[in-house]
């Protein structure tokens, strides 16, 4: 029976009650009627017969009428109990792409982008090569925008993270740190003297590292450093570093700095990488691969679960319609090749990113490709809905969503606009 019939019948029943108490008082009651009169089932001496007569079947009816209305009342606090509503957690998303709200930033390629578990901070960027210092956060869930507090320092080749409470920024031989709870900025320690200049900063989840490159005179000798924050945030602790031998990252203007999970990968560019293992504050060489060559491809690196991968894309003037996307997985000896895409141009760099267990390229030139690990298999991931894709974007996987924004068009123009993509399944 549902909620409505027993508020009918509850509402009947109490409408019922005062009719019956005008009926006993008509019945010739000369006495208050209390609940010692339900229980007179012999007269008493004095007790008029007639009066009798009228009150016990009006005693009766009100009796049945109390029990019906207690049921009533039990069965409907049974039926509001069993009609609670059962969470069942939020409406599924449709996979595909999805553009954002118009952001209050202004154009720029190269902004620094992280998932603060509520929102993604998107901060900083370059036009040309002038840095902006101005920054927005984005909330996914309501697909809104808030401006963030502006910050003095900044660099063109400024790299972030999230550290569980704040965006470290670094380059160069500074940074800044920003907490989302006060909007407020504060500095960071410089690097000592002799000790390079920041690539990127890498949380381990334990401690936060600065990953650097020392640069001697006429590229006498060229080191990768670590460093470590204090807890104190005011000074820099150096560990070690290596010799990389002349300077293997003159090709590559933009240094790639990933942490896997247990080691700071930083790849050359064209050449060999090297890797850095906190737990043993040591350095190790990876091999370069045997793929592609200087000025014919692009080598970008990505991890998944744990696993180093390389992206190689083909960046020729004009494209040879034989190049071709090639994902290359390290293993111990080296790499080896793990899928290839032939005929679907690399063009310009594109931006490679990882989303949950797939690594995702989206380039100004091509639909953008994503390969899931786990089925070992490329897909194109519903690109038609897709405008105006750019590289060199900033970009934050949220655990449920990719969300990219900004870079640079077909034409090397900065962008403003975003993109949401859920892979669904």
């Amino acid at each position: 029976m549902s909620t409505d019939t027993f508020s009918d019948i509850e509402t009947r029943l109490r409408s019922e009650l005062p009719r019956l108490a005008d009926t006993l008082v008509a019945s010739g009651a000369d006495s208050e009627v209390g609940p010692d009169d339900l229980h007179r089932l012999e007269p008493e001496p004095g007790d008029r017969p007639g009066r009798r007569r009228g009150l016990i079947p009006a005693i009766a009816v009100a009796a049945v009428v109390l029990v019906l209305l207690g049921l009533v009342l039990a069965v409907r606090r049974s039926d509001d109990h069993d009609a609670k509503p059962v969470d069942v957690g939020p409406a599924p998303v449709e996979a595909g792409w999805a553009p954002m709200a118009t952001s209050p930033l202004s154009p720029r390629e190269a902004a620094v982008a992280v998932w603060t578990g509520t929102e993604v901070i998107v901060w900083g960027g370059r036009v040309g090569n002038m840095a902006l210092l101005d920054g927005a956060a984005y909330n996914p869930t309501t697909d809104t925008w808030r401006t963030i507090a502006s910050n003095s320092w900044g660099h063109p080749a400024a790299h972030a993270v999230w550290t569980g409470t704040e965006m470290v920024v670094l380059a160069k031989n500074g940074g800044a740190a920003y907490d989302p709870a006060t909007d407020t900025w504060h500095d960071l320690p410089l690097l000592g003297e002799g000790s390079g200049a920041f690539l990127a900063p890498v949380w381990t989840g334990q401690e936060l590292l600065g990953i650097g490159l020392d640069v001697a005179p006429n590229d006498a000798s060229v080191s990768l450093t670590t460093s470590v924050l204090g807890a104190d945030d005011a000074t820099w602790e150096q560990r070690s570093s290596t010799d990389v031998g002349g300077n293997p990252f003159d090709t590559s203007s933009d240094q790639q700095v990933v942490w896997t999970g247990s080691e700071a990968v930083v790849w050359s560019g064209f050449g060999p990488g090297w890797a850095y293992d906190p737990k043993a504050d040591g350095w190790r060489e990876i091999p370069a691969t045997t793929e592609g060559s200087a000025g014919a491809a692009t080598f970008q690196p990505v991890a998944v679960d744990g696993t180093l991968y390389q992206v190689l894309t083909n960046i020729e003037e004009p494209v040879v319609p034989s190049s071709q996307i090639t994902l290359l997985r390290a293993t111990a000896d080296g790499w080896t090749d793990v899928a290839a895409l032939q005929d679907r141009t690399g063009g310009k760099r594109p931006t490679v990113t990882t989303a949950g267990g797939r690594i995702l390229v989206v380039s100004v030139d091509f639909p953008p490709l994503a390969y899931d690990v786990a089925a070992d298999a490329w897909s194109d991931p519903d690109g038609t809905q897709l405008r105006a894709a750019g590289s060199n974007q900033a970009t934050a996987w949220t655990g449920d969503e990719l969300v990219l924004w900004g870079g640079t068009d077909p034409a090397g123009g900065a962008m403003a606009t975003g993109w949401r993509w859920h892979p669904g399944g």
